[in-house]
């Protein structure tokens, strides 16, 4: 922790000061002490410093809090103004579960260990829904393996998040806006956002209100554990959770959810403003609105909406109306479930290091599902190593790498996930990087005529590491490549 805050210290005084001196001044007068300098500036203005700084910093205000609370140390003088009375921590340590600690510690002080939990395949999302449940608060690193399944590590845990944030987008659960795909789930050109719910009966609402409060779990541990979603988020989702202030434009807003929907309110209002009053009172009398949500007759604007008819001195106040319907009135309860399931594995302020779109990047990753992950030769050399047998100009790693370029976007997606267990491309890009090492066929043993001939590439999810056999041909090494990928998906076993 003092070491980070040094880091925070010498960070600012090479870097900010030079250009903010004038801004930062007065803070600087007033104070005495540069850890507390440091902590006031991060917490007041924290994209003053870079955001890989404010990463590590997040990191360890999440992980290292609730460890925190869990010793009968004491904080270091540094997290002043925090103030923990040893008093009450042997009761706390019962309560929240003394087998988080290990007492094998360095000094004899507790340390850390992992969460070890298995899930089922067949029923992960029901899994998932028990599992945080009972480990949403854990300061542990989850450690998720797959029933029947030898493969364990990051792998696992990384497939596992992937997998639960598509049980998420199923149509069924009703929490999101868009229309049904084929196979069941929701689809938003502009992202995924909360569904209304007030059209439907209570005990309805309020399953949907639980699904949210698990949704916020999810996201927690998946920020907690550096996890990558298999979604796209709305980035007016993202600004919920700063809270309703953050949505400074209403008419921006619901734009980016719903385009189609809020040029419909523009063209109304603009029908308001047409300069003949009588022209414009029939345009709006031609219109038939009444005071309900279009497309929600039982959600009334007002009380006895259905009664209301539109008319022209109303416009300004029924668009307003409408828009504070998805922004705020109709998705607060689920932002307030989903908020209070995040706040139960790390404070919610904590974000606020983060912009929206840093934000929804961290969670979302770099790029949508339709865009290439490697567009060049180049792009994909820099995510590459090589080890025990071939370098970067080895003929069998120059082909990968062809051949990878030439993958259509979820044909990339595809082998990002077979290499780490995720489609998705982290902030920052994947660490570690893919080592790349030769395959040798003496170790293989199949019965299988096409495989024993030219044996197929395997990864450790864990490592990134792909283990690549030196085909005769790139179209060979195209055709075994796709092969493990399709059949290597939904199970992580020895190679």
């Amino acid at each position: 922790g003092q070491k980070l805050y040094s880091v925070l210290v010498h960070d600012l005084h090479s870097n900010v000061l030079p250009v903010a001196i004038p801004v930062l001044r007065p803070l600087m007068e007033v104070a005495t002490d540069p850890r507390r300098d440091a902590r006031l500036i991060m917490r007041t203005d924290p994209r003053l410093f870079p955001l890989d700084l404010r990463i590590h910093h997040f990191d360890f205000l999440t992980s290292t809090s609730r460890m925190l609370l869990l010793s009968s140390i004491p904080p270091p003088s540094f997290l002043a103004p925090i103030s923990i009375s040893t008093t009450w921590l042997p009761s706390t340590r019962s309560v929240l579960g003394q087998h988080w600690l290990r007492t094998s510690g360095v000094w004899g002080r507790p340390t850390l260990r992992k969460q070890k939990v298995s899930v089922s395949r067949d029923s992960i999302f029901h899994c998932a829904e028990i599992l945080l449940h009972r480990h949403a608060t854990t300061p542990l690193q989850l450690d998720i393996y797959f029933t029947g399944e030898p493969g364990t590590g990051l792998g696992p845990t990384t497939e596992f998040f992937t997998l639960v944030s598509r049980e998420f987008q199923r149509k069924s659960l009703n929490m999101w806006r868009g229309e049904a795909t084929e196979g069941g789930y929701v689809y938003s050109q502009t992202g995924l956002y909360p569904e209304l719910i007030l059209h439907h009966p209570p005990a309805v609402q309020q399953k949907i209100l639980q699904r949210f409060l698990f949704f916020g779990r999810f996201v927690g541990r998946a920020l907690r554990e550096w996890k990558v979603l298999d979604m796209h988020l709305n980035p007016i989702f993202i600004q919920q959770i700063y809270g309703p202030a953050a949505i400074q434009d209403p008419s921006d807003a619901l734009h980016k959810i719903d385009p189609e929907y809020e040029r419909s309110l523009r063209n109304i209002m603009s029908f308001a403003a047409l300069p003949n009053k009588e022209e414009a009172e029939r345009a709006i009398d031609a219109l038939g609105l009444d005071f309900t949500l279009p497309g929600y007759e039982k959600v009334s604007l007002v009380p006895n909406g259905a009664s209301k008819m539109l008319e022209l001195q109303d416009v300004p106040m029924y668009v307003d109306l409408v828009r504070s319907m998805y922004l705020k009135k109709g998705v607060e309860g689920q932002m307030k479930a989903f908020m209070q399931g995040l706040q139960e594995v790390f404070p919610a302020s904590n974000l606020h290091l983060f912009a929206p779109a840093e934000l929804q990047t961290l969670l979302c990753g770099k790029l949508d599902s339709n865009e290439r992950i490697w567009a060049t030769v180049e792009g994909l050399t820099e995510d590459i190593v090589c080890d025990h047998g071939y370098t970067l100009g080895s003929e069998p790693v120059i082909q990968l790498i062809e051949v990878v370029v030439e993958m259509t976007a979820e044909e990339q997606r595809s082998f990002l996930a077979f290499i780490s267990g995720s489609p998705k491309m982290p902030l920052g890009g994947l660490s570690p990087k893919i080592t790349v090492v030769r395959r040798g066929a003496e170790f293989e043993h199949f019965d299988d005529e096409y495989l024993l001939e030219d044996p197929l590439p395997s990864v450790n999810t864990c490592f990134h590491y792909l283990k690549l056999p030196a085909y005769s041909t790139k179209a060979v090494l195209r055709d075994k490549l796709l092969y493990a990928i399709k059949e290597g998906c939904g199970s992580f076993d020895l190679s």
